[in-house]
């Protein structure tokens, strides 16, 4: 009979300390310097504003892992009122912002200074001088406290004039109270230092509340509904008529101007209706526009609108463990396309197509697909668990985690739910049943000998 294994193993989701242990661990109730899960990260924001994911302290490892441990304080009025104020930073000594070009200085100019969101437009377009920026350029606004790169795929080119695409435009935020926002840009040079543009207006499109009148209302039934992610259920929505009844069997659902198949949506014909989650997961991550049309007996056909929100996501494809030594990828499904990743605070190298020299990560499926690879995993610390973060193409930072086994973790006896090492013990359970199999017969014969 093969000896059992009786060395105990740490089962602790967070970090012990002899103040703050899992009572039940087997490890740390008796030693917690052996615990299998890493102190949390310091937090070095105190005494500056508190992290916000627009705004984010890159130099602390803690709020880089989870905003939630940042220990900075709230941005008081006066501090907001200096924002106000404030010049763009790292402007040299001999220029002012604004100040018209002489030689070595830099100076951005707005060739377009309004934009409506979703109207057709070409977009933003701004002039760099003395060329476009070496270093960095970021889109910022005050109105909404945001500060952003600008990633490359939100812009084109063409010689000093870079033209900000609508794509991009019509996902930034507005005030709730105006529908609009300010915003500007702020471009980086290494010789010439830093130098901001005015700003511009970003306006949101007309309303979808519609008159009294109209015959027909549609709404998220849900006044505080949050952005639809991955995982969720269907998303309701509220019809109201107006006037003459409209009646609900004649309700016709399009999204974004494409007709939604009846199998993708259930009207419940009591003023409410929802989309299916497999329709809602097959949307790109940002805003949507979902049209309702009917028959009301005295206008005849009648339509109303109203937006709703698709969250971005990032989530292994298969499992998010990797046994430390082991031959074994981790790929994680974005709900967008990516343009960077990180690890912890350390961004990787990633290839746009399958790779032959082993780097640290690769894209696949039309760059939806990032991929870890065996080696670069093998190189992090067995017993840890790792925070993953990518920016896709519209600028959108999403966040996932994957853990390094070691061996005697992923040894261990799967808990209940756990599947994660379903393969190593399906192997096990074959091979025991064959033992089995061929121990019967052997038995049998022995005791007809006898």
């Amino acid at each position: 009979k093969k000896e059992e294994n009786t060395t105990p193993t740490c089962d602790c989701d967070t970090h012990c300390t002899a103040e703050n242990k899992k009572a039940d661990c087997p490890v740390c109730s008796v030693d917690v310097s052996k615990c299998n899960i890493p102190a949390p990260k310091v937090c070095i924001c105190e005494g500056k504003d508190k992290c916000t994911l627009e705004k984010l302290n890159q130099d602390c490892d803690a709020c880089n892992e989870s905003i939630a441990n940042c220990k900075g304080t709230e941005p008081t009025k006066q501090s907001e009122e200096k924002k106000e104020n404030k010049q763009p930073e790292n402007i040299p000594d001999t220029q002012a912002a604004g100040d018209d070009k002489t030689e070595g200085k830099a100076k951005v100019t707005l060739l377009d200074t309004v934009y409506t969101q979703n109207s057709g437009n070409d977009g933003i377009s701004i002039k760099f001088e003395p060329g476009i920026p070496d270093a960095k350029i970021r889109i910022k606004s005050d109105d909404i406290d945001y500060s952003r790169l600008l990633p490359s795929s939100a812009y084109k080119i063409n010689g000093a004039i870079l033209t900000i695409a609508p794509s991009f435009l019509n996902g930034l935020d507005v005030k709730e109270d105006t529908h609009d926002a300010a915003y500007y840009v702020e471009g980086v040079w290494t010789a010439s230092g830093s130098c901001a543009s005015d700003a511009f207006t970003i306006k949101a499109a007309k309303p979808t509340d519609l008159p009294e009148d109209s015959g027909i209302q549609v709404a998220l039934r849900y006044a505080d509904a949050s952005a639809w992610k991955q995982g969720d259920g269907v998303l309701w929505f509220a019809a109201k008529s107006i006037g003459a009844t409209v009646s609900p069997y004649t309700y016709k659902v399009s999204v974004d101007n494409k007709p939604v198949n009846n199998l993708d949506w259930y009207n419940q014909h009591d003023g409410y209706f929802y989309l299916g989650k497999a329709f809602l997961g097959s949307l790109t991550a940002g805003q949507h526009v979902l049209t309702l049309e009917g028959t009301n007996a005295d206008k005849g056909a009648v339509k109303a609108s109203c937006t709703f929100v698709i969250a971005g996501s990032l989530k292994p494809k298969t499992t998010d463990r990797h046994v430390t030594g082991s031959v074994q990828d981790l790929t994680f499904i974005c709900s967008d396309t990516i343009a960077r990743a990180w690890v912890g605070n350390k961004e990787i190298d990633i290839f746009s197509t399958g790779y032959s020299t082993l780097p640290e990560a690769y894209l696949s499926n039309g760059n939806k697909n990032l991929t870890l690879g065996a080696k670069f995993l093998n190189e992090r610390t067995a017993g840890s668990t790792y925070k993953l973060t990518v920016e896709t193409t519209s600028g959108e930072l999403l966040t996932s985690s994957f853990r390094i086994l070691t061996t005697a973790q992923a040894n261990a006896s799967p808990k209940t739910g756990d599947n994660s090492n379903i393969e190593l013990w399906a192997a096990f359970m074959l091979i025991a049943g064959t033992a089995i199999a061929v121990t019967v017969p052997v038995m049998k014969k022995k005791g007809n000998v006898a």
